[in-house]
């Protein structure tokens, strides 16, 4: 699958470069993340994206699925912080 970035440049998705963000959020946060969350965070938002049955999805929707995925899981805080994430 490949993400489409805010500037029309086509990435690979990977899952482990999604939960080292989150990683970092979690840091920021002060609310620490378990190898047993990053799974459960992980498996999550991978069913998330197998629902929409496509090739290539937006960075903009990747991360709304994960900020709702991270809510779901009663990781809000974490989920604040990641919305706000980088402007680049």
């Amino acid at each position: 699958m490949k993400v489409i970035k805010k500037d029309g440049r086509l990435q690979e998705f990977r899952i482990r470069k999604i939960i080292l963000s989150l990683e970092r959020a979690s840091d920021e946060a002060r609310k620490s993340i378990n190898e047993s969350d990053s799974e459960n965070i992980s498996r999550m938002i991978m069913s998330e994206i197998r629902k929409l049955a496509v090739d290539k999805i937006e960075s903009n929707k990747l991360k709304e699925i994960i900020i709702k995925c991270l809510k779901e899981l009663g990781f809000t805080a974490i989920a604040e912080v990641y919305s706000k994430g980088s402007k680049k």
